[in-house]
């Protein structure tokens, strides 16, 4: 499990505390890492439209692209970003992808088409 320390700062009146070592980031640490960098990458690839392989050749946290087709992952990230599945986001040419835009920013969220 960890390791057990015995110095004046690591014990109590039964013994000695267990301190945990994490070997691994947490979850959420690294999804928060995951989707801060996902949203970098759409900023600096605008105009650019990235495909799910751009994405996983540029940010390793996805996995190779022959392992899916279509990483879950990617998606889920996308939908913490944008507020709304994949599949729900507008596409480019949407008559009423404006009106969108503005409302995704008053969220204070990503304007992503797919």
């Amino acid at each position: 499990m960890g390791e057990s320390f015995s110095s004046p700062s690591n014990e109590n009146e039964n013994g000695p505390v267990e301190k945990h070592v994490a070997s691994e980031r947490s979850a959420s640490s690294e999804k928060a890492l995951r989707t801060t960098l996902l949203a970098v990458l759409f900023q600096v690839s605008w105009p650019v439209r990235l495909t799910w392989q751009d994405i996983v050749e540029q940010l390793p946290f996805y996995g190779s692209s022959v392992r899916s087709t279509r990483p879950r992952a990617i998606h889920r990230d996308i939908e913490t970003l944008t507020g709304q599945p994949v599949d729900d986001l507008p596409a480019p040419d949407d008559i009423n992808l404006a009106l969108w835009c503005e409302e995704q920013q008053r969220l204070h969220r990503l304007t992503i088409t797919y």
